[in-house]
Parts: structure tokens; C-alpha cells; sequence
């Protein structure tokens, strides 16, 4: 540390300080002397020798021994790092000390030091010291602090969930920004989280970041797609009806399926109407709905009978054994003549002929037909 030498000589004296092949003069006064010299390192011989009345002594000499260690400088320490970075005394052990344990290097020709440890977590406490010819410093103290925060995964998110998973950093917490609403969680001990959310629209934007030891990460991004579609209604369908109609999702295609024929219509106000032909009893007439590339599962009908009308009836005479006329192919006709009904079946070519007794003129006839449990006027 000393930037002068000091002595006693003879008074009036010239001392001589040599230094290497550098001199510096000074003269006694009051049996003392003090000449001014740069820094010398330690082990540094330094003489001195007194001339007076062109006499001179011969030298003494001194060396120059380890002033007082400054603290070696540490660097900024983060939870990325897996170094200690620094500067100290050249040719200096620095030891750093976290948690008790030790981990030394050398200060360098260019008076820098880099000693290897284990990342740490944000808050640890890091001390630095430096020893160098008997002499050790004090410490020099950091914290370390939060390194890089990595953006979360976001677990996809569907328009059934009412919950966003992912993992992420233990400890971070993690904000999902959705629509100008914000929702929080922490990332637990196994690095996930999981976050309460409403449910969301298709195509709706959820932007996650998650903040640890004060640092805030990039933002990742995830876009709700289509959950589960729920399957349409389908209301009855009788042999009379040309439109299939029901309930369903707005804006979901809904396919009606009869046999190998497919037919398709869009949901508007949560209702559909599909046009289809005239379909026989028991025709299995199915419906799914399709929404955003999701499609439901199918609901069926099976057709019933419709209306039926009346057969018509030939003319009979007094003559006539028989009651003739057209009706639905398969139906039974009943033939009512007072009280006393005559029955036959409508053939494949719709015509059917029942056999009555003779009627005395101006007897009243009434026709009536029944198919599939339906019966006309």
C-alpha cells in the first residue's frame, strides 16, 4: 500500500532509494527522510544508501511485504449462471462462499477471476474473498437474482374447458390474459399449474406469461378450438312430411342420413329445416351435426304413418255382389253396410273387391281404410 519510503540518516544527507534499476533521491532533515514511490508488489527488494560531503554509506535494504486486500469485485449473479465472474489482486485465491461451501480460483495475469458453481435460486447469498501473501480480504457479497424466465406451455384449451393446464417454472406465477380478463395461478413443486377459466368461444385468443423473482416472460400464445359437439334433435317424422326439422348448435351443418342418401342444412337460430321425400313406415331417418370440424354423435327417428285418406268406392247397383274401389296398397278396407262391416285388403296395384250380399236400392254404403294403425274418414 506504501507510496513512500521512509527513514533516518544523517542530516543534510542525499539518500538514495533504488528500486529495480529506478532511483529516487531525497534528503535528510531532523535525522529523518521521506521520498515518494509508486505501489511496489510484494517481494519487491528496495535499498537505500546516504551520500554526504561525497562520502557514501553503504546500503540497507527492505522488502516490501502484502499491505492491506481490498475485497475482490463480484460481478452480477443470476439464476442462468453457472459461473463467478470478477476481479481481484493477480495471482489472488478468491474464494467464493454459497451456503457453507466453497468453490476458489486464481485472479488472473489481467487481474480476473472465473470460479465454477451450481446455478443457484434467486436470493441466494454469494460472498467473495481474496488471500495473497498471508493476507486475506474481506468479503465481497451478492445476491443472486432471477436469470431468464422461460415462456409456460399451455396445454391445448377446448370450448368444454373451464380449466387451462401447462407447466411452467416451480414457483412462477403464471397470468392468462383472455379477452381483457386476467386469471392467475402459481406453477407448483412438479412445474404445472392449472388455472380456473370461464369457458371461451371458438377461435378465442389466451396469451400466458408467467413472472418468477421479478422477471416477467415472453408471452405464449394459444387459440380455443372446438370441444365436444353435442348431438342435434331430431323432431318425429310421419309418412306425410317432407321436411325434417329439430335444434342444434347456430351455424352447425346438420347431415340427414335415410338409407345411403344424405342430406344437408344449415342451423340458424338454433333450429334447422332439411328437405327430404315422402319416406315409407319404419325408414330410420338419422341426424349429426357438424361444428367447426367437430362432429356430434347421430340421433334417429324412425318414420310413423301419416294421415290417411278415404278409399274411394265404385258404383254399386242391386245387382253387385261385390264393393270395388282403390286404396293405399296393404291397407284393409272395411265395408259398413248398416251395421254389418265386410272387410278386404288393397292390393299391390291398389285396387281392392270385397264381397257383399245384394242391396236393396237406395241402401247407404260407407268405406274406410286402416294402415299402420291409422284409419281414414
Amino acid at each position: 500500500d506504501s507510496t513512500s519510503v521512509k527513514g533516518t540518516g544523517i542530516n543534510g544527507a542525499t539518500v538514495t532509494i533504488t528500486i529495480g534499476s529506478n532511483t529516487y533521491t531525497g534528503t535528510v532533515s531532523g535525522g529523518e527522510y521521506t521520498i515518494t514511490i509508486p505501489k511496489q508488489a510484494a517481494g519487491t527488494v528496495i535499498t537505500a544508501k546516504q551520500s554526504l560531503n561525497s562520502q557514501t554509506s553503504n546500503s540497507v535494504n527492505t522488502t516490501v511485504t502484502q499491505g492491506e486486500l481490498a475485497a475482490p469485485v463480484i460481478n452480477t449473479v443470476t439464476t442462468d449462471d453457472t459461473t463467478v465472474t470478477g476481479t481481484g489482486m493477480k495471482g489472488a485465491v478468491v474464494t467464493v462462499t454459497i451456503n457453507n461451501q466453497d468453490y476458489t480460483g486464481l485472479v488472473d495475469d489481467n487481474g480476473a477471476y472465473s470460479i465454477t458453481i451450481d446455478k443457484q435460486p434467486a436470493g441466494t447469498i454469494i460472498t467473495a474473498k481474496q488471500e495473497i501473501n498471508a493476507k486475506t480480504s474481506t468479503n465481497a457479497t451478492t445476491t443472486v437474482t432471477q436469470g431468464t424466465v422461460t415462456p409456460p406451455v399451455v396445454n391445448p384449451v377446448t370450448t368444454d374447458d373451464t380449466i387451462v393446464t401447462g407447466t411452467g417454472m416451480k414457483g412462477a406465477t403464471v397470468k392468462l390474459a383472455i379477452g381483457g380478463i386476467d386469471y392467475t395461478g402459481l406453477v407448483n413443486e412438479n412445474g404445472t399449474y392449472a388455472i380456473a377459466i370461464l369457458k371461451q368461444p371458438v377461435g378465442t385468443i389466451i396469451t400466458a406469461t408467467e413472472t418468477l423473482g421479478g422477471t416477467t416472460s415472453a408471452a405464449t400464445i394459444a387459440t380455443v378450438t372446438q370441444g365436444t359437439v353435442a348431438a342435434p334433435t331430431i323432431n318425429s317424422l310421419t309418412t306425410a312430411d317432407t321436411i325434417v326439422r329439430g335444434t342444434g348448435i347456430t351455424g352447425a351443418v346438420v347431415t340427414i342420413t335415410i338409407g345411403s342418401n344424405t342430406y344437408t342444412g344449415t342451423v340458424t337460430a338454433g333450429e334447422y329445416a332439411i328437405t327430404i321425400p315422402n319416406q315409407p313406415v319404419g325408414t330410420v331417418v338419422s341426424a349429426k351435426q357438424t361444428l367447426n370440424n367437430k362432429t356430434s354423435g347421430s340421433v334417429n327417428t324412425t318414420v310413423t304413418q301419416g294421415a290417411i285418406a278415404a278409399p274411394t268406392i265404385n258404383g254399386v247397383t242391386t245387382d253387385s255382389a261385390t264393393v270395388t274401389g282403390t286404396g293405399l296398397a296393404g291397407a284393409t278396407v272395411t265395408v259398413t253396410i248398416g251395421s254389418t262391416p265386410y272387410t278386404g285388403t288393397v292390393a299391390a296395384n291398389g285396387s281392392y273387391s270385397i264381397t257383399i250380399p245384394k242391396q236393396a236400392f237406395g241402401t247407404a254404403i260407407t268405406v274406410k281404410q286402416t294402415l299402420n294403425n291409422k284409419t281414414s274418414a
